[in-house]
Order: C-alpha cells, then sequence, then structure tokens
C-alpha cells in the first residue's frame, strides 16, 4: 500500500518551474505538505491518492482551487488527477 511516509522528497524546482499536472497541499498542525503529480505517472498519481484518502480519513475537508489567486471552488471527497490543485485543512468546529 502506497502511504505519505513513502512519499519522495518534495521537488521544490520542478514545483516553482510548473512542471506537473496537479498539487494537493495539505495543511495541518505538522504545516504544508505538498503533494504534486503528473497525471501520466502512475506512481505519482498513486501517491497523491492516498495522501487524499489519508486525508479525508483523518476528517479533513478538501476543497478545489482555482485560478493563481487560490480562490476556494468547491469540497470534494474523491480524488481525481484532473484536478490541478487541492487543499485539505483540519475541519473547523461548527457553532
Amino acid at each position: 500500500m502506497t502511504t505519505l511516509q513513502d512519499a519522495p522528497v518534495f521537488d521544490q524546482a520542478r514545483y516553482d518551474e510548473g512542471r506537473f499536472d496537479g498539487c494537493l497541499e495539505i495543511i495541518d498542525p505538522t504545516g504544508d505538505t505538498k503533494i504534486i503529480w503528473d497525471k501520466d505517472n502512475p506512481d505519482e498519481v498513486a501517491m497523491a491518492e492516498a495522501a487524499f484518502d489519508q486525508a479525508v480519513k483523518s476528517k479533513m475537508s478538501v476543497f478545489t482551487v482555482k485560478g493563481k489567486d487560490g480562490a476556494q471552488d468547491k469540497r470534494i471527497d474523491k480524488f481525481d488527477a484532473k484536478h490541478e490543485r487541492l487543499i485539505a485543512v483540519p475541519q473547523m468546529a461548527g457553532g
């Protein structure tokens, strides 16, 4: 099984140059973890999907993001590699 611990070291240069199809950002108390993938690379897609599933299982909310300004689009519960940017955040308590 693929786990987040199996993820390769994050390639900052590849990220900065935009050489990827999608990015999942997991924002939690440990910081901001980025998982990037090329939709034609099954290992990268599997890693991103495993990280997504782990975030959802941990009761995080995952949102699609549009545009360079990071505008929230919609909440999703199922990974799809065609999304360009996803952000996972801890759920907030209602009140």
